[in-house]
């Protein structure tokens, strides 16, 4: 089974060029003001899944 520990986003939708980089060890806990992208970083997370057949 593959693990995912730590994620890094940029330049992606509502990411912005900058991007994001979390953490996932453990249990997660992803909050955020509106607009802050939080649906954009779990939409990433799943093209990620999809194209490791997940």
């Amino acid at each position: 089974m593959t693990r995912l520990i730590r994620a890094v986003v940029k330049g992606f939708k509502g990411l912005g060029k900058g991007g994001l980089a979390v953490d996932l060890d453990g249990n997660t806990v992803i909050v955020g003001r509106s607009g802050s992208g939080k649906t954009s970083l779990m939409e990433a997370l799943a093209l990620l899944m999809q194209s490791r057949g997940g």
